[in-house]
């Protein structure tokens, strides 16, 4: 709002200025050459520039918007990868807890079964070497045996 009102007092002195100095000029460039009044010179010369300034307005007004636009498109993409990452981390618990579930029915059978005297019976889905019901015994550190 500011700027309308400072561009709107600026056009108005411009204007003043022009009428006040009406008189013929001849203006020279580049080997052209005219006669006009000074005050159609200064109105067309503030026009002149407040359209090149409103043209690199507008140019980065479309630079800011697509900037934007790149900026939403990165959010989602990071977004969505967040949401697998959340899901991904979902699963590795859900996963690590059936373990955790598995690692305590087994110690639950080896410490039955040291009880009782008797070898575990293999646990369901668990790996062929532990399914022979053997369990390596370990050995003690510092004996050589000789």
């Amino acid at each position: 709002m500011i700027y309308l009102v400072t561009s709107l007092l600026f056009s108005l002195l411009v204007a003043a200025f022009a009428v006040q100095n009406a008189h013929p000029v001849v203006v020279r460039f580049v080997g052209w050459q005219l006669e006009t009044s000074l005050a159609l010179l200064l109105i067309g010369s503030s026009l002149a520039g407040a359209c090149i300034a409103a043209l690199l307005a507008l140019f980065r007004q479309v630079g800011v918007g697509l900037k934007l636009m790149d900026e939403r498109s990165r959010s989602a993409r990071t977004s969505n990868e967040l949401e697998q990452a959340r899901l991904a981390a979902s699963e590795m618990r859900r996963e690590l807890e059936r373990a955790h579930e598995h690692n305590r029915r087994l110690t639950a059978q080896i410490a039955a079964s040291d009880r009782s005297g008797d070898a575990p019976a293999p646990a369901a889905g668990a790996p062929d070497d532990v399914q022979d019901g053997s369990r390596e015994q370990p050995k003690p550190r510092g004996d050589t045996g000789d």
